[in-house]
């Protein structure tokens, strides 16, 4: 996570310029809020990226196969992006097993797939 010293100075060097004062007020908010993947908000947002992908992991949908997704992914990391932790754009339904090619878990770090997939969603 960010420390307060950097986020301020985040928020005025690079946000202040571009931005509304209340659009710089959420991104700012978001920031010192801490992720839970316990939090209602998160278990909340998760069932609705669910819902919207119709519960079917979406990479296997992509090659055509109906696989059922077990849960969603951040495809934008959290510790590396917290300002999209909550953003629907930023989840995907997958399988566990589609899940366990995007990540490297013995370093915890996106894999090559998982790369590729944050490089092909587009920030709105």
């Amino acid at each position: 996570m960010f420390s307060q010293a950097g986020i301020v100075r985040f928020f005025l060097t690079d946000l202040l310029p571009y931005f509304s004062a209340y659009e710089c007020q959420e991104v700012f908010c978001v920031m010192l809020e801490k992720f839970s993947y316990k939090s209602k908000k998160w278990r909340h947002l998760a069932e609705r990226a669910m819902r919207r992908d119709g519960y079917k992991c979406q990479i296997s949908k992509r090659y055509g196969k109906q696989v059922t997704a077990e849960m969603v992914h951040h495809i934008y990391p959290v510790d590396e992006y917290p300002e999209y932790a909550y953003c629907l754009w930023n989840l995907i339904s997958l399988s566990d097993a589609m899940h366990n090619t995007l990540h490297d878990r013995n370093t915890g770090k996106l894999t090559a797939d998982g790369v590729a997939l944050m490089r092909r969603t587009k920030i709105p």
